[in-house]
């Protein structure tokens, strides 16, 4: 089992993050948010829940929320990453919640050319805020239809989500005692 950082700023996060990464490795971590990196030079290293992939130029990889993946330094590469929390696609959120993509790595050129055209307009924009929310939004829905009708999804694994009830038990009950009986 891989461990990584909780990485609860993610969790506070409004809208999504998105840049260009040059060569980007990064410790093991996870957050509540989805993860999507397209690599558009050279080859990347990723790690899922212990797994190590090769992601190469034109490939696309995606990390369900809650699932421990870090970035690998190794070859050269550059790719486009976006965290997109939850509440950002409202109506995409309840499903995800319960599903994961039936694949991690997508290597189908033309849906990959049609995300790698959404990621560019949305970079495009700058930093979303909220004068240019609803345009990132309708770009990621775009993204995220075209994944979900090409490359599917699956139920999430059992067991996947203990770890977000065990942090949403916490948060929920961080200033009350919590004792045996509470927690049973």
């Amino acid at each position: 089992m891989i461990q990584g950082m909780y990485e609860t700023f993610r969790d506070n996060d409004r809208f999504p993050a998105f840049w260009e990464c040059k060569n980007g490795g990064c410790l093991p971590h996870f957050h509540s948010s989805l993860e999507l990196s397209y690599v558009t030079e050279g080859t990347m290293g990723a790690m899922i829940n212990g797994q190590i992939f090769s992601i190469r130029t034109g490939q696309l990889l995606m990390v369900p929320s809650y699932t421990a993946h870090a970035y690998l330094d190794g070859d050269p590469s550059k790719s486009i990453l976006i965290i997109v929390p939850l509440d950002f696609i409202p109506l995409y959120a309840p499903l995800f919640s319960k599903k994961v993509f039936a694949q991690s790595i997508s290597r189908e050129k033309f849906l990959n050319d049609e995300v790698l055209h959404c990621l560019r307009m949305i970079l495009g924009l700058g930093p979303c805020s909220e004068q240019n929310e609803n345009l990132v939004r309708s770009y990621i829905y775009v993204i995220l239809g075209l994944l979900i009708q090409k490359i599917g999804l699956a139920d999430t694994p059992k067991g996947r989500f203990l770890l977000k009830d065990i942090l949403m038990y916490l948060q929920d009950n961080c200033l009350r005692p919590i004792t045996l009986d509470s927690l049973s």
